[in-house]
């Protein structure tokens, strides 16, 4: 099925394979024969400078890099992982249990959200080797009383975490949510979706963009999508430093699933269309936003984007570059989504 999903893609020019990411890590599960209980085992391949796979073995290398899956993330021990998430230099790690997130890697902009305010750590150096715990500041809760993350995502020098109460924690550099642009390692809640009684249920991010899914307290029916950080449209850059709403989205009876590249951002819903024998069905649909620039999709940013112009604060009222529809599985059976670049989709459903 994915094949032929592919193929779908490569017909209307969204087909382009692009090279794997430099760092990955995946979480394996196993059986003791003794015991009978679950072990959950994390393994890390690729580039570690600064520490960012978590794991010191493959710091021994000459080449700082390891390319095959063999090296166990130690800290974690038999623990399950929630989630992960790896950035342009970093990675953020949630653990099962008790939602804790931990980072290392580049700590050069904070990214890591390791913190000499709340963790005594000493946030001069510049690389993390050993994941180590998010700093968390919270104003509104005693300092026993963390949130319990249930998702990440990095961008290039940003991380963001989903707290199972629904509530977003952003920290690194750049454009964070909270009407500023600064670099700050310590994770602090973005007000914007508690001040309009917003549950955030997933987040994305890459680059300098962030990308949510979010939905009203008072309807479990209503989805909708907010993007900010700096974007491309109508062959312009613009940025928002707030959560700005994609209208467009508006437009989908269902939003299944998000998905975020350097430079475009893509949204996965259902939709009826007269276009369909029946149009009562629901249709799986997809639509991207924002322009590919292949002249930079290859470049691996240096440090975050600041650039001196007025922020969008309200709506993101752009139409999509490209939408279209997929008749292969329904919106609903889409675990995940993925775009590269602007260029590749690929969707996972559900089993």
């Amino acid at each position: 099925m994915h094949k032929v999903f592919r193929g779908v893609l490569r017909k209307i020019g969204l087909g382009v394979r692009t090279r794997s990411p430099k760092t990955a890590a995946f979480e394996t599960e196993r059986v003791s024969e003794h015991a009978h209980a679950h072990l959950r085992n994390t393994f890390a391949f690729g580039s570690a400078v600064d520490g960012r796979l978590g794991t010191l073995a493959s710091l021994d290398s000459p080449t700082h890099r390891t390319d095959s899956p063999t090296h166990r993330i130690e800290f974690f021990g038999d623990t399950g992982l929630a989630g992960l998430a790896a950035g342009g230099a970093h990675s953020v790690f949630v653990r099962e249990g008790d939602g804790a997130a931990f980072g290392c890697g580049s700590n050069f902009y904070g990214q890591t959200g390791v913190s000499a305010v709340v963790d005594d750590y000493d946030d001069d150096v510049d690389a993390v080797e050993v994941p180590t715990r998010v700093g968390v500041v919270a104003a509104d809760k005693p300092a026993a009383d963390k949130p319990r993350f249930a998702q990440a995502a990095c961008g290039a020098f940003h991380s963001a975490a989903v707290a199972d109460d629904g509530s977003l924690w952003t920290w690194g550099a750049a454009c964070l949510g909270r009407r500023d642009e600064l670099y700050d390692a310590n994770a602090l809640k973005v007000p914007f979706f508690a001040d309009a009684r917003r549950r955030v249920v997933c987040v994305k991010a890459q680059g300098d963009l962030t990308l949510v899914h979010a939905k009203p307290l008072d309807s479990e029916k209503d989805d909708e999508v907010y993007v900010w950080g700096y974007f491309t449209a109508g062959n312009k850059i613009h940025k928002s430093t707030v959560p700005i709403l994609v209208s467009h989205a508006l437009s989908l009876s269902s939003v299944n699933a998000i998905a975020v590249s350097l430079s475009t951002f893509a949204v996965l819903g259902s939709c009826n269309s007269s276009n369909s024998n029946d149009s009562s069905h629901p249709r799986c649909r997809v639509d991207l936003f924002g322009f590919f620039d292949s002249l930079t999709a290859f470049d691996q940013p240096m440090f975050p984007t600041y650039l001196e112009m007025d922020s969008v604060d309200r709506v993101y009222s752009f139409s999509p570059v490209a939408s279209f529809f997929c008749d292969l599985f329904l919106a609903e059976d889409v675990v995940d989504f993925v775009v590269f670049r602007g260029e590749f989709l690929d969707c996972t459903p559900k089993a």
